[in-house]
């Protein structure tokens, strides 16, 4: 004798006569990247395989207000460039136009709030 209420999202949906909740979700899109990408909402790791690019990798993610609470992780996997994650038209990583990921086994997580790219 109680009220719940749950707004479902993305991979989760309610039964509305009875109990049942529903979470699901699948695993990490996990894609290695060996020239320069543009980022898409689909993609959850990316690893940048410098090795075999022999040259910088550069991962453009798609506009803050486009991807709203959607995280990435990138991973540097060594070699002898750089990878940096870039952002697309005026938005910011961290306050920065770029955000360089330097030197073998550097990763980090990328989130956007929808104005804004944040890192953690």
């Amino acid at each position: 004798t109680g009220f719940f209420q749950l707004d479902a999202g993305p991979g989760i949906s309610t039964a509305a006569s009875g109990y049942t909740l529903t979470i699901s979700g699948g695993p990490l899109a996990i894609a290695t990247k060996t020239a320069s990408y543009s980022v898409t909402t689909s993609d959850d790791f990316l690893v940048s395989d410098i090795a075999t690019a022999g040259a910088d990798i550069t991962m453009t993610l798609p506009s803050a207000a486009s991807s709203t609470g959607q995280k990435w992780t990138f991973i540097d996997d060594g070699g002898a460039g750089s990878f940096n994650t870039i952002i697309a038209s005026s938005d910011l990583v961290n306050g920065n136009s770029t955000y360089p990921l330097i030197g073998a086994g550097a990763s980090v997580s990328v989130v956007s709030t929808g104005t804004t790219f944040l890192v953690f």
